[in-house]
């Protein structure tokens, strides 16, 4: 509400009421203006304060395959800090060697259309650590239409403490297994021991018994 004191005996012109329409209609675009740049800065740091605090790792890519957005659990999980990746391939920093290739063919489908066969499926891929160390990681792919051009977003998580414990599973139902073999062979090879060992002691019992009448 824009409100205009005038002296007693003002005598008001038409032009001054078109410039008070034009003046209340400018202050009123600059305040919406300003609440939408609020709004703006509020989602920002929302955003901002999500994706700083969750413990997986958020990339995007640019229509490029270049680095466009890396959170700190990126830097967590793969040793590398933000100035140091943003800008650079993904391939060429975070693929094993012998993935980059067959990476890089299916990027080059995906800027065309933004689908892919990696999109929206949970994958479980190598990836290489700064350190140059190979390990195995949980990865989702999903895209987004930037200025009409494709962009990926990748959600990656370190699976390699459940791949540990998926090898120690199997490890343990393999010897599990191993010892109900061994248990159900010693049962079949104790019955037959048994039989005999029962026989030996009939006949003996019948020996000292029999023996003596041919003796007498």
């Amino acid at each position: 509400v824009v409100t205009l004191y005038l002296p007693p005996g003002h005598q008001s012109f038409p032009q001054e009421f078109s410039f008070l329409k034009i003046l209340a209609n400018t202050l009123n675009t600059l305040i919406r203006h300003n609440q939408y740049l609020d709004t703006i800065r509020n989602n920002e740091t929302r955003l901002r304060t999500i994706t700083e605090t969750v413990k997986d790792a958020i990339i995007m890519l640019d229509h490029q395959g270049k680095i466009a957005f890396w959170n700190a659990a990126g830097e967590e999980i793969f040793g590398y800090s933000g100035e140091e990746v943003l800008g650079k391939d993904l391939h060429e920093t975070l693929a094993p060697e012998q993935y980059r290739e067959k990476s890089k063919a299916g990027l080059v489908k995906f800027f065309e259309s933004g689908q892919g066969e990696m999109i929206g499926k949970p994958l479980e891929l190598m990836a290489r650590k700064k350190d140059g160390r190979i390990f195995p990681v949980g990865l989702s792919i999903s895209s987004i239409q930037i200025a009409k051009q494709w962009h990926a977003i990748g959600i990656i998580r370190d699976i390699s403490e459940r791949k540990e414990l998926e090898v120690h599973l199997r490890h343990s139902q393999k010897l599990e297994s191993i010892g109900q073999l061994a248990a159900g062979i010693a049962h079949e090879l104790n019955t037959p021991i048994q039989y005999v060992v029962h026989n030996v002691r009939f006949l003996k019992h019948c020996t000292h018994e029999v023996i003596p009448m041919i003796h007498g």
